[in-house]
């Protein structure tokens, strides 16, 4: 009952909210300025940590809501790679982290038209080789795994 609400709460949110924000008449700087307003309703959940690191040259965020994680989730925000931020995330992020008990990881890839295509693809894959090198393993159901998630609108 409560995942139903939760789903169509979020279905609205997207569809009344964010979609019409998200249109070529719109300049993408305004686009940016008024998606980064309209995610202010996605709130963390208390008790979740955030620390903002940098790998590289380039901006992460962690998100841990347990004091022992199981896993690494790498996530990548959505937003056509145009849009989007960690900062913007921080409430799915959360909740990610809390309900599947991993440490959420969200690179703050360079976005365009300002960093033309691959620089976000090159941001991720960075980001993605430094989580190996660190040891983790990017295998299925693994208690130490790295799992890669997206979302887009």
């Amino acid at each position: 009952m409560i995942q139903t609400a939760l789903e169509a709460g979020l279905r609205q949110t997207m569809n009344r909210l964010v979609r019409p924000l998200l249109h070529p008449a719109i300049p993408v700087a305004l686009q940016r300025r008024l998606i980064s307003k309209a995610y202010l309703t996605s709130i963390p959940p208390r008790g979740t940590r955030f620390e903002d690191i940098q790998a590289e040259g380039l901006s992460i965020t962690r998100a841990c809501h347990s004091d022992n994680p199981h896993g690494v989730i790498l996530y990548f925000h959505g937003g056509g790679y145009i849009i989007g931020s960690p900062k913007t995330h921080k409430g799915i992020t959360g909740h990610l982290s809390k309900f599947s008990g991993a440490m959420v990881v969200t690179p703050d890839y360079r976005l365009a038209p300002e960093n033309p295509f691959p620089a976000a693809l090159d941001d991720a894959e960075m980001v993605y080789r430094a989580l190996l090198d660190e040891g983790t393993r990017l295998q299925p159901y693994a208690s130490r795994a790295t799992q890669p998630v997206a979302d887009s609108p």
